[in-house]
């Protein structure tokens, strides 16, 4: 979709500037598309991630006019390991067995396409049954799982990555986090705020009761807990999709 809104604009804005070069209208147009992005982020994804809450603490709400005036060139803008390898990675339990797909203006529906075959461009490239354009439409018409520890049997048991290979997403994630040497749960959780965990008990504050016995039958002590798991597993923030840690 920004490849298509990226060359939307960029023949726009050629335009109306004929004297601009391929690179001026490239980087110009970038600018314009990332700025789009930014938007939907802070005032359409973040919304219905986090708590309110959350967004008034950290500035993370939009400004009603005028522009952001916060900008601070000394900060590093990288994303922290742990980000990337275990808290963004919630979406993951978001995921679906079926993508629904539709045609123009969603009169017609296609037979869905399923989410383990979505490494096969054969089949989201068939124009017969919507093509990507249909995809598109499903994923906007669709609502996603609820962030827990349930996986989709499609990421879980049926993910391919190799010939006769099937893969669990969720482990991967796991061994992911273990390869990067990411600290465990209980470092994090103190981290946020939170009390940090001598026995499984005081992690129920914020997992359900029953989901914290099952991770004692699997880890040996608190501080074993991969960060992936024990963020996943917390309990919703108020009206957002996570607990306090992630």
């Amino acid at each position: 979709m920004a490849v298509r809104e990226h060359n939307r604009i960029a023949q726009g804005l050629k335009a109306i500037n004929q004297e601009w070069d391929g690179e001026k209208v490239f980087y110009e147009t970038r600018k314009i598309v990332a700025a789009q992005h930014q938007h939907i982020t802070y005032n359409e994804f973040l919304p219905e991630i986090l708590d309110q809450s959350y967004i008034d603490r950290y500035g993370l709400k939009l400004e009603d006019k005028g522009f952001y005036t916060g900008y601070n060139s000394s900060i590093d803008p990288s994303i922290a390991s742990s980000f990337a390898a275990a808290s963004f990675r919630f979406g993951h339990s978001q995921i679906q067995d079926l993508m629904s797909r539709y045609g123009k203006k969603y009169q017609k529906k296609y037979a869905p396409f399923p989410t383990k075959d979505y490494f096969n461009p054969a089949q989201m490239y068939d124009v017969s049954h919507g093509g990507i354009d249909g995809l598109i439409r499903g994923l906007v018409k669709d609502h996603s799982q609820k962030v827990d520890g349930s996986f989709a049997k499609a990421v879980q048991q049926e993910l391919i990555r190799g010939p006769g290979d099937l893969s669990d997403l969720a482990a991967i994630n796991i061994q992911r986090g273990r390869e990067r040497g990411l600290p465990g749960y209980n470092t994090f959780r103190s981290l946020c705020g939170l009390q940090k965990a001598t026995s499984f008990d005081q992690f129920k504050t914020e997992i359900a009761s029953a989901v914290v016995d099952k991770m004692a039958d699997v880890y040996k002590h608190p501080d074993d807990v991969d960060l992936f798991v024990g963020g996943l597993l917390e309990s919703h923030v108020g009206e957002g999709a996570l607990g306090p840690t992630f």
